[in-house]
């Protein structure tokens, strides 16, 4: 994907945990912040509801 950058500088300061709460958000905002249920964040990230809410805490990431 474009997003990706293609040259390894670009990638410093980039943790898996930046990656992490990064993709989340991503998909809360596609889910409108919907974390759990139907067509919530943790049915598209095909997570337990809790464990998804155990990394949002984790990684400083309130729900809407």
């Amino acid at each position: 994907p474009s997003s990706i950058p293609s040259d390894a500088d670009d990638l410093q300061g980039l943790t898996l945990a930046t990656a992490e709460k990064r993709h989340i958000l991503m998909v809360l905002d596609k889910c409108q912040g919907k974390v759990s249920g139907k067509k919530g964040a943790a049915e598209y990230l095909d997570l337990p509801v809790s464990t998804l809410r155990s990394r949002m805490k984790k990684l400083d990431i309130s729900p809407k």
